[in-house]
């Protein structure tokens, strides 16, 4: 079961089980993790939670969305701004522009709002399409009020919404994170394979 489902921590170790109906005692349990440790087939490590914020942050491993919105809003909002004539980086545009405009400000707003609930996958992708596409609309509605209706104004007003939203759900996570009680361990890294174990 463990080379199936790779659980990352004891309590989602024990929640598979559980789904499972493994009848267990929680002192079989650890004693099953240890020889399991000591036989090399899993490697333990206790659990850290960063200190602070910005360690949170500079987490790549768990961050890594906040990175590629942060880079996508800027190369996005550079091909608009210096290279709009350019016929050569139209594809490019118009591919970061659809992943800007119909996905990552309804993803970044859905986490805000949710930092615990892991939504289905079906739900999740509509509700952020369907929240991208509302921020767009708004977005494109207030620029339109004034005189800074144009694809500059337009990118640039939905590449800072998406990396404030980004910031703001990555706070609420590390908030929501460090809210929860401590595992004893975590797993880290992959099983080692029974033919790894042989060689």
């Amino acid at each position: 079961m463990i080379e199936k489902s790779h659980p990352v921590s004891l309590d989602s170790l024990r929640s598979q089980l559980a789904t499972r109906q493994i009848d267990f005692v929680d002192d079989e349990l650890l004693n099953m993790i240890q020889r399991l440790r000591t036989e090399g087939v899993i490697v333990l490590r206790l659990s850290s939670r960063p200190s602070s914020f910005l360690r949170f942050l500079s987490d790549f491993s768990r961050m890594w969305q906040v990175y590629i919105a942060i880079l996508l809003s800027l190369v996005e909002t550079m091909l608009v701004i210096y290279a709009s004539s350019f016929s050569l980086a139209l594809p490019l545009r118009l591919t970061i522009g659809i992943w800007l405009l119909g996905f990552l400000p309804g993803y970044f707003t859905t986490r805000a709002i949710f930092p615990e609930k892991k939504l289905p996958v079906l739900e999740g992708i509509l509700l952020n399409i369907f929240l991208s596409v509302l921020i767009s609309a708004g977005a494109g509605i207030l620029l339109g009020i004034g005189s800074f209706f144009n694809p500059a104004f337009n990118v640039l007003a939905l590449s800072l919404y998406t990396e404030l939203m980004a910031l703001v759900a990555t706070y609420r996570t590390y908030v929501t994170e460090k809210r929860l009680p401590p595992d004893k361990f975590a797993v880290e890294g992959q099983l080692k394979t029974s033919s790894s174990m042989n060689g």
